[in-house]
């Protein structure tokens, strides 16, 4: 198995999640280009893999926006060259994407079959990726290699920077915070996505001393998946608060207040709603992910430890 991006936060929590399941994998980073397709078809083709996992992703926002071809190079090139070595060699893919395919208008979760319309240049490049890998789909690729497309939103985790890193540091540090109250999502942390990951891979907890993988069942195609709760960045930001004073945490902040986003101008614009609706991943995995606020305690729990 080849998990592309093991460094980075998604990669670190699925590294962990298939050392868990006692599962054989090799990981790269950096040190492995993705736009390259010579080193990726080489890299595939030198190992006897059967499932590729890409949390390899230029995920800079705003930096997106002075660097869109960077951007496009990483979010859409890469996963197009790592499809075609997987067809090559016979392997399952699965690439991480995100709510930031959506324009962020809609009055309700989004599905995964509903038109997409990035508003930034970030969201373009992610697209641009899916849409590769959906063709290579149809003309390309064996039937009986899987693809699966899971996108996620609001991500979180110990190994990397977020939202949740970001309040608790600033909740430790200051008074008083402003926080944006028109951008509506749904949180997702990344311990809980790679386990998701794995299972829809049929990857997770083989019998104990065997890495026999069980049999794919879910059907390929696209995904969407996030911690239950629909919420506002400020009302995350409040639940951070909450959580790490349960935790013990030293929180000097005394008061959060909403604010708008034109209040805080950024170069990349924000889909003001990208709830994604995770039904169709809760049937094929027979469960109903954790709410985010359930969540915060495990992440504030490894953060004290770190």
């Amino acid at each position: 198995m080849w998990l592309v991006g093991g460094a980075g936060m998604l990669g670190s929590a699925v590294t962990a999640a298939l050392s868990r399941a006692g599962l054989d994998f090799v990981s790269t980073d950096i040190e492995l280009d993705i736009t390259d397709s010579r080193s990726v078809n080489g890299f595939a083709q030198d190992h006897a893999f059967t499932h590729f996992i890409n949390c390899a992703a230029y995920t800079n926002v705003d930096g997106a926006e002075s660097e869109p071809e960077r951007a496009m190079a990483v979010n859409a090139r890469g996963p197009e060259n790592l499809a075609r070595a997987a067809g090559v060699v016979g392997a399952s893919l699965l690439h991480i994407s995100t709510d930031f395919v959506f324009s962020g208008e809609a009055s309700r979760p989004y599905r995964e079959d509903d038109p997409c319309s990035p508003v930034n240049a970030y969201g373009r490049s992610k697209l641009e990726g899916e849409r590769s890998l959906l063709a290579l789909a149809r003309t390309a690729r064996p039937a009986s290699c899987g693809l699966f497309i899971v996108r996620t939103s609001w991500l979180f985790g110990e190994n990397g920077p977020s939202f949740v890193g970001t309040m608790l540091s600033l909740v430790c540090s200051q008074e008083r915070l402003q926080v944006v109250i028109d951008q509506t999502g749904r949180p997702t942390y990344c311990t809980d996505l790679a386990a998701a990951v794995l299972d829809l891979l049929g990857l997770g907890n083989p019998a104990e001393g065997s890495t026999q993988l069980r049999a794919l069942s879910p059907p390929s195609g696209i995904y969407h998946f996030a911690n239950a709760g629909e919420t506002t960045r400020y009302d995350f930001a409040l639940g951070v608060l909450e959580a790490a004073r349960r935790a013990g945490f030293p929180v000097r902040t005394t008061k959060i207040d909403p604010a708008l986003t034109s209040a805080f101008p950024r170069p990349a614009a924000r889909p003001a709603f990208s709830v994604l609706s995770t039904e169709r991943i809760e049937s094929a995995l027979g469960r109903v992910p954790r709410h985010w606020r359930e969540t915060l305690d495990d992440y504030l729990a490894n953060a004290r430890k770190a």
